[in-house]
């Protein structure tokens, strides 16, 4: 898989350079923006769960080598700049404000969970930001994090997919054909909405194609991705939808063009997931065998280990991506996926449990018997969260959380025969213990190199925050 690149364009639409992203790996999952004036180029990578920041001056003369950002902010999910020249990173776990230049952030809001679910962030003048939603709505939140307005298109075949704030204060969106709306008879055309800074719909706008859009019969024109820049540039990524077009000062429309022809089929969606993990390949001590869940073949093997071979253990009940395995102490082992849990044994075969995982970047289980009954442990780390469900009520019971987690966490979790769990942090290496009820017993680092590990003395813990249901 080639390196994604980032291309910068000119007003006119001429290729000018392009740019590296501020991560090591190919991997990356990429966010740009550009500073109030037009001067300055940001990029933020996450790779390898950490999220790095650099930037580079319009003309190419200046630019910062990566900086890793001081504080973990979660899954990345968009990025703005401030009228003050501060960058807005918002992750699934908080909003931070930083200095574009060396990473350092001044201050963090998670803006009461909003962004935990949040898809696309624009920052106001007067320091608020405006944060839209997957469903389309719109919400608005002063500098204090303090919600104030919220709004949505009235249409419901319509819905809302980006957004840019304005130097006058008005939020301008792309609008585009809602997922299960029927056809309209604009879809061949881009159609923006202007909001005022406290969400009041203040009316519709469509550009004027300079030449023929290219166009799906089943999305349209299928926009995504809206950008504005102080000085007309338009800039993209390998990781941005396959065709840009510059909005110009006339309200004309017209497609950026390089030099040399893009190469259309390496383009996907900018609203599109970073690349797959690598198949996992979990393994459990499952009834005084070992097992373990093969995740690079669909459907996906369950096969029990030994010195002599692997036996396939009920391959064609297995029909879900499952992600981790865990046993089971009444017997058989639990299978996670991103449909719910599911129980196999060879006896029963496969019995499911209808709770959806909801975990985009987590899905590792463990199980352990506790006063009669089987608790399930779930890792939600987009939610900063462990989910505990109750498996005889086939129903959430809880969960678990730090409440300043140091990295990303939880990435993974265990349960010990002292009937302990254990979560573990893949940034910093730190593993906290705990009761099965949640209440912290304390925890160890990782000794060895790497940013925020240290010797293997303990951190000062914080108290955990148990919530009663999920």
């Amino acid at each position: 898989m080639a390196k994604p690149r980032i291309l910068i364009y000119a007003p006119d639409s001429s290729l000018v350079g392009t740019w590296d992203p501020p991560c090591p790996t190919r991997q990356v999952h990429l966010r740009l923006t550009v500073s109030p004036d037009g001067a300055t180029f940001v990029a933020v990578g996450s790779c390898d769960g950490r999220h790095f920041v650099a930037t580079r001056s319009a003309d190419g003369q200046t630019v910062t080598p990566p900086a890793m950002i001081s504080i973990p902010i979660g899954f990345l999910g968009d990025v703005a700049m401030a009228a003050d020249g501060q960058l807005l990173a918002m992750g699934a776990f908080r909003l931070a404000w930083l200095d574009p230049a060396t990473g350092k952030v001044s201050r963090y809001d998670t803006l009461g969970e909003a962004v935990a679910t949040a898809r696309r962030l624009a920052a106001l003048p007067d320091g608020g930001v405006v944060l839209l939603f997957p469903d389309g709505h719109l919400e608005r939140y002063d500098g204090g994090g303090v919600r104030r307005a919220s709004a949505a298109l009235a249409d419901a075949r319509l819905t809302l997919v980006d957004l840019v704030a304005e130097a006058s204060g008005d939020i301008l969106c792309l609008v585009a054909r809602a997922p299960r709306g029927s056809a309209i008879p604009t879809d061949e055309q881009p159609l923006l909405a202007r909001f005022s800074t406290d969400l009041r719909l203040l009316g519709t706008e469509r550009p004027r194609p300079a030449e023929r859009l290219l166009v799906s019969p089943n999305i349209g024109f299928g926009a995504q991705v809206l950008h504005r820049s102080a000085g007309g540039t338009a800039f993209a990524s390998f990781l941005w939808s396959y065709a840009v077009h510059r909005l110009t000062d006339d309200g004309t429309l017209r497609r950026v063009s390089a030099s040399a022809p893009l190469p259309q089929s390496s383009f996907v969606p900018a609203v599109a997931l970073p690349p797959p993990p690598p198949p996992r390949l979990p393994l459990a001590w499952v009834d005084g065998k070992l097992w373990m869940l093969d995740g690079r073949v669909w459907p996906p093997d369950l096969l029990e280990l030994s010195p002599t071979g692997a036996r396939r253990l009920g391959a064609e009940a297995l029909t879900s991506p499952y992600l981790d395995l865990a046993a089971a102490p009444g017997g058989g082992a639990w299978l996670s996926g991103a449909d719910g849990i599911d129980h196999w044994s060879p006896a029963a075969g496969r019995q499911a449990i209808d709770l959806a995982c909801d975990c985009p970047d987590g899905g590792r289980i463990a199980a352990m018997a506790e006063a009669g009954s089987t608790q399930l442990f779930q890792t939600r780390p987009h939610l900063g969260q462990v989910r505990v469900l109750d498996a005889d009520l086939r129903a959430a019971a809880g969960s678990i959380a730090l409440p300043e987690p140091a990295g990303l966490w939880p990435a993974d979790l265990a349960s010990t025969r002292r009937g302990e769990l254990l979560t573990a942090d893949a940034a910093t290496g730190e593993v906290q213990r705990w009761t099965p009820g949640g209440r912290l017993l304390g925890g160890w680092q990782e000794v060895g190199p790497g940013p925020g590990r240290g010797g293997s003395r303990p951190r000062p813990w914080h108290r955990a925050r148990i919530a009663p249901r999920s």
